[in-house]
C-alpha cells in the first residue's frame, strides 16, 4: 500500500469514525426523585404532596395513618449511572438507572434503600415506587422511600 493510500484509508477511518453516533450520547437524561416519608401508626397527618400516594400506601399498610414528606431529592441521571441520595439523617439510597425501554416507556432501576438490600425493578415512568424500610425514628415513625423517574422518551 502506497504512503498516499495509506493517508486515504486512515482519513476514511478517521471519518467514518466521527460519523458513527454515539449510542449513549442522544439519550436524555432521566430525571430521578426520591422522597423520603416518615409513615406514624399514632399521627394520623398527611401532608397534601403525599394525599395520592397516601391512599395507596394505607391499602398496602393499613397500620400506618399518617405520612409526612420529610425529604425530597432530584438529579438527572443517564443509564448506567449510580448516584447516592440523603433520605434522612445520615441514611441514604443508592439509585441505578439499569435500562430503558422507550416503546413502553419504562425505566429499570436498582436501589438499595436503608436496612434493606437491593431492589431491582422496572417501573412505568412518572410514578413513584415505595418502599417500606426497617428504619425508624426515635418516636416511631417508620421511613418509607420512593422513587419516581421521567422523562422516559424525553416527553415531558
Amino acid at each position: 500500500m502506497s504512503v498516499c493510500s495509506r493517508w486515504l484509508w486512515f482519513g476514511l477511518v478517521a471519518l467514518l469514525t466521527a460519523a458513527a453516533p454515539d449510542a449513549r450520547a442522544d439519550e436524555r437524561p432521566i430525571k430521578v426523585t426520591v422522597i423520603a416519608i416518615l409513615a406514624s401508626e399514632k399521627n394520623t397527618k398527611i401532608d397534601k404532596e403525599l394525599k395520592a400516594l397516601a391512599v395507596e400506601l394505607k391499602k398496602k399498610y393499613p397500620e400506618f395513618k399518617g405520612f409526612v414528606l420529610e425529604r425530597t431529592a432530584c438529579e438527572s441521571m443517564k443509564i448506567g449511572e449510580k448516584k447516592s441520595f440523603q433520605v434522612f439523617d445520615k441514611s441514604e439510597v443508592v439509585v441505578e438507572l439499569k435500562d430503558k425501554n422507550d416503546k413502553d416507556n419504562k425505566v429499570t432501576l436498582t436501589i438499595t434503600p436503608p436496612t434493606l438490600g437491593d431492589v431491582t425493578y422496572t417501573t412505568c415512568c412518572g410514578k413513584f415506587f415505595p418502599v417500606t424500610t426497617g428504619e425508624t425514628t426515635k418516636s416511631g415513625e417508620r421511613l418509607i422511600v420512593a422513587v419516581m423517574v421521567k422523562p422516559c422518551d424525553g416527553k415531558k
